[in-house]
């Protein structure tokens, strides 16, 4: 019998894997450095404490930015974050409001040096077991996909 893994089997990303081209660059010189510090702030909380209040939370954010018709974002969560995540939080919704240049997991892969957030995002999705999000058939791929991308064995 093959169990599924656990959300604290979410990959930690190394320092970016690949030099940025120069349309990532010219992407993120369009952003201050503290819209993409609330952006990498959520994403580094939402990878290292999966399954705490403000791990999930975190993810939730990010979803809701990602795919929002998909992973609507409940306001009341937001009150698991402590106060430095939720002005992140807020940061991150804010920019995304009124100054969106870019989908939020292209601004991420741009800064991460990397090309597949949005298939963490998904894994992440299944993870919170979100209504609409990918099938279990789809998993052991998305996860070689970020495994492979952020330089871990596939």
């Amino acid at each position: 019998m093959q169990t599924q893994p656990s959300p604290s089997a979410h990959v930690c990303t190394p320092a970016p894997t690949r030099q940025i081209s120069q349309q990532e660059a010219d992407l993120l010189e369009r952003y201050s450095n503290t819209q993409t510090n609330a952006f990498l702030q959520l994403f580094r909380l939402a990878q290292r404490h999966p399954g705490t209040g403000g791990g999930d939370t975190a993810a939730m954010v990010l979803l809701g930015l990602y795919n929002g018709p998909r992973f609507p974002l409940d306001l009341t969560e937001l009150r698991r974050l402590d106060a430095g995540n939720l002005n992140a939080a807020i940061t991150a919704i804010a920019t995304d409001a009124g100054h969106c240049c870019a989908e939020v997991h292209e601004v991420l892969n741009a800064l991460l040096g990397r090309t597949s957030v949005g298939h963490e995002l998904e894994i992440w999705a299944y993870d919170l077991r979100l209504p609409k999000r990918c099938k279990a058939a789809e998993l052991a791929e998305l996860r070689r996909l970020v495994a492979t991308d952020a330089g871990g064995a596939a």
